[in-house]
């Protein structure tokens, strides 16, 4: 959070960042907010806990609200081709970006290139 909550505050925003796991009941709690990033979890679902990922996603995020995902890319593991993400969260949600994390950006880590970095609005 420190990156995102450094940026907010120099554009002058107010943001309530929380940090949690969206299959933790207590981050559940509350109402409907507008982004929710998750930066690792989801390649580690067994699959049949993925159903339960996206219901859980869908009751917390508010109609056109945004989730962004990084993920391992195929032939990394627990990993993901693009069509299997298209499959997995265009149901839900609409797909606005899904590209390989890209290597020489300022600020991020080396070596990423087996990440997808993707970003998706809720219908």
């Amino acid at each position: 959070m420190g990156n995102a909550a450094a940026a907010a505050r120099k554009r002058g925003l107010t943001v309530d960042f929380r940090c949690g796991s969206v299959l933790d009941a207590a981050f559940m709690e509350g109402p409907p907010v507008d982004f929710v990033y998750d930066s690792g979890l989801f390649h580690h679902l067994a699959p049949h806990r993925r159903l339960t990922y996206l219901q859980l996603l869908d009751h917390r995020l508010k109609p056109g609200a945004y989730f962004g995902l990084t993920c391992f890319a195929w032939g990394t593991g627990a990993a993901f081709t693009r069509e299997k993400l298209v499959h997995l969260f265009r149901p839900c949600f609409d797909i606005l970006e899904i590209e390989k994390y890209r290597e020489g950006v300022a600020g991020t880590l080396p070596d990423s290139g087996f990440l997808w970095a993707c970003l998706f609005r809720k219908r």
